[in-house]
């Protein structure tokens, strides 16, 4: 189990968290690629990531 940061230290701790996630930076460098994009689009470009893990 993943030690979680010190909120109380740290103000930025819980983004560092997230960023930390596996498939947070790829959702992330897809959003920031261009136009927006739909659930759907942003699902059918990241392949091997699930429905679930995505929403």
């Amino acid at each position: 189990m993943a030690k979680k940061l010190d909120y109380e230290y740290c103000k930025a701790a819980p983004m560092l968290e997230w960023l930390g996630n596996k498939w947070a930076l790829v959702v992330l460098v897809k959003i920031s690629e261009g136009e927006p994009m739909r659930f759907n689009e942003l699902y059918r470009n990241i392949p091997s990531v699930s429905e679930k893990v995505l929403s």
